[in-house]
């Protein structure tokens, strides 16, 4: 067996892009908003984000822009960006 599995500590996270942190931003929570904790708990370990806190969602959706108001409070960031998306399409 190689060291790497016998080992009881993860090796270092290697620095990670701005763009997959907004990314697994949204996947995280997007996957608590619809109770999937198996894959969540997967994402944070693999994503070495286990320590780390998540970001507010009001700068998570500044990132993303993504303009909020009180329907879009109630759901994750990705269904709004979804939303706009097919919104945009429509009016071309």
């Amino acid at each position: 067996m190689s060291d790497a599995l016998d080992s009881e500590e993860p090796p270092p996270a290697a620095a990670v892009p701005d763009e997959n942190l907004v990314i697994n931003e949204l996947l995280r929570e997007y996957l608590a908003f619809n109770h999937y904790s198996s894959t969540l708990s997967t994402l944070v370990a693999e994503s070495g984000a286990r320590g780390a806190s998540p970001l507010e969602r009001t700068e998570l959706a500044q990132l993303v822009g993504v303009v909020e108001d009180r329907h879009t409070r109630q759901l994750p960031l990705l269904y709004t960006l979804v939303e706009q998306r097919r919104a945009a399409q429509g009016q071309q």
